[in-house]
């Protein structure tokens, strides 16, 4: 009786959270497309709309229709009007219709075409600039292709990108043990800002401090991450979620642990 009650709990506990869930996603998604309408953080939220709505079949329904019959200043919100089931394949369209290079650096990490060829695709109809301060993207671009080490002469260790989350969390294993250092030092301290922005920047801290074994720092990070709200739901998330668990358990909190751990079943 006991186990038939505990089996019927569990059954209303993870449809509950399943509606949750798709519940807060759709309300991700209105936040990404009321700032891509605004032009506000436009590469961040179109990333953002992009793993959602290919990470969730329901809310890539209610964002196709609210698409469909909204009415949309610019053209960008209108790339989700029919999106794309493969992730891949939704980012490559937004790539080729924006001419994204930080959107570019993604597509290149996870497609599973040819690099040199989607390289030559991107090339042939985007001119790269030059006079960006915070990637030097050409050299990156030849080094994500050549797998060669990428360090402080592709990429600022100065500032943070959407470039930076990418590479951490896809290419962690290209990145130099100085630029991981000189990364960490630079941005020693959490963002405790309610913006999509801040939200990838402490995911990103969190992954550097990962990466360097510094889970001592990870603590200050614990509360923004575990009360986040803005970054996208999907398996990059739970990623997030898996670096805090570990961290928080090599810190011997684990209340903190366990509670990542419910979390993190919501998004499973």
């Amino acid at each position: 009786m006991l186990l038939t009650l505990l089996i019927s709990f569990l059954q209303v506990s993870v449809a509950a959270a399943d509606n949750s869930l798709v519940e807060q996603s759709r309300t991700q998604a209105n936040y990404y497309l009321s700032n891509i309408e605004q032009g506000q953080n436009v590469e961040e939220n179109i990333w953002a709309l992009t793993i959602l709505t290919t990470s969730n079949p329901n809310v890539r329904q209610a964002v196709e229709q609210k698409v469909q019959g909204g009415n949309f200043s610019n053209n960008l919100g209108h790339l989700f009007q029919n999106i794309e089931h493969n992730y891949s394949d939704q980012l490559k369209k937004v790539v080729f219709k924006t001419g994204s290079a930080q959107l570019f650096t993604e597509l290149l990490l996870i497609s599973d075409e040819n690099r040199e060829d989607l390289y030559q695709q991107y090339s042939s109809n985007f001119k790269l600039k030059s006079d960006k301060k915070d990637i030097d993207f050409r050299a990156l671009f030849e080094a994500i292709i050549n797998k060669d080490t990428i360090d402080k002469s592709i990429v600022s260790s100065g500032t943070f990108t959407l470039t930076h989350l990418f590479l951490l969390f896809r290419a962690h294993d290209q990145l130099s043990n100085s630029l991981l250092s000189a990364l960490e030092e630079n941005w020693s301290k959490n963002n405790n800002e309610q913006s999509l922005l801040s939200t990838f920047y402490n995911a990103s801290y969190l992954r550097v401090l990962y990466l360097n074994y510094n889970y001592g720092q990870t603590a200050t990070l614990y509360d923004n991450l575990i009360k986040d709200r803005l970054f996208p739901n999907s398996n990059l998330r739970l990623k997030v979620y898996r670096y805090l668990d570990y961290s928080m358990y090599r810190l011997g909190f684990y209340d903190r642990s366990l509670q990542i751990v419910r979390q993190a079943y919501t998004y499973h």
